[in-house]
């Protein structure tokens, strides 16, 4: 059953004195009628959790289906969530088998036409999912539309990645040699191909968006709206940055299946070992963000002499292309 609108004039006061998006400003009303479903996964994220709560719940959309699944979180999380129970459709706090559990078990709650998870350190920015909506009339043929993030910082600083992709389709020559088909945060898919493909992964741990996406991907177009969508907070505890030899392994996964995916005699077939050198490449610089430089050293060496042996055997190794 889907909760009523929520309206900023409603909505509980924070526990501390707080101005601007989303605590004293709200979206402007959409006209936007599309049902779209968002759950939010969630454990011990009292930090941050009501903010990305309140940015979810002022969409200003009328057909906003909003599922909460909290993992059994101890540091005051839910609280927080009982103080906006009225404009919850649906929440849970009990112990699971992680991220991509916690989804799963929220998507099968949904009913809405539209869908995606949203963390719980995350921010939405005003009518950033009336946008999205949008963009479904412009590319009617999409399974999915991302939305370019800036990026928050535990300090209070707000700002725009150094290199977004550019607006338009993601193709698949690009989703494959980069083993990513786009990113998840902040965008929407397309409920009925997320169901087909058996929601995310619940083997993966940290790359369970890019998963799915690339299911999605190989199956239908995915684009990119110009302008961000969301805030990604970046800081110590995210789960992309603690499971560092997860997040590399699950990647060469995704190559794997990927590839496999492609009918026999597909011409992308011959990009399986770009993507994989990308995917070294990838490698060093997560390696190089947490200043394990002697690990970084390792998958450079590797990628360029994997480089090396390709143009060796007279094979051209190719990177994503600009599009």
């Amino acid at each position: 059953m889907k909760a009523p609108q929520a309206c900023l004039s409603d909505l509980p006061p924070p526990a501390q004195v707080k101005k601007g998006w989303p605590w004293t400003e709200s979206s402007p009303a959409s006209d936007r009628q599309e049902a779209v479903s968002i759950v939010m996964p969630c454990y011990n994220a009292a930090a941050y959790i009501e903010e990305s709560i309140r940015s979810v719940l002022l969409q200003g959309l009328p057909n906003l289906e909003f599922i909460v699944i909290d993992g059994g979180s101890t540091d005051g999380t839910v609280d927080i969530i009982k103080k906006y129970r009225p404009w919850i459709a649906y929440w849970v706090s009990e112990p699971d088998k992680g991220q991509s559990d916690a989804i799963n078990k929220g998507l099968a709650r949904c009913t809405g036409d539209f869908f995606n998870w949203h963390n719980a350190d995350d921010v939405l920015l005003p009518g950033s999912l009336a946008e999205t909506l949008q963009g479904f009339l412009r590319y009617p043929d999409a399974l999915y539309i991302c939305r370019h993030r800036l990026l928050g910082y535990p300090d209070g600083r707000i700002e725009a990645k150094a290199r977004n992709p550019a607006p338009g389709e993601h193709t698949l020559r690009k989703a494959l040699v980069s083993a990513s088909p786009g990113g998840q945060p902040g965008g929407l898919m397309r409920m009925a191909p997320v169901r087909a493909a058996g929601g995310v992964n619940p083997e993966f741990v940290c790359c369970m968006d890019e998963e799915l996406m690339m299911k999605l991907r190989l199956q239908g177009p995915g684009y990119y709206l110009n302008g961000p969508g969301i805030v990604f907070r970046v800081h110590p505890q995210q789960q992309s940055t603690l499971l560092l030899k997860e997040r590399i392994a699950e990647k060469e996964k995704i190559i794997t299946a990927s590839f496999h995916a492609l009918p026999p005699g597909h011409p992308l077939h011959a990009l399986q070992m770009s993507a994989r050198i990308f995917a070294m490449r990838h490698a060093c610089k997560l390696c190089l963000a947490q200043k394990k430089r002697l690990q970084a050293l390792i998958w450079h060496l590797r990628a360029q002499f994997t480089i090396w042996r390709e143009q060796r055997a007279g094979r051209t190794v190719e990177g994503p292309d600009p599009a």
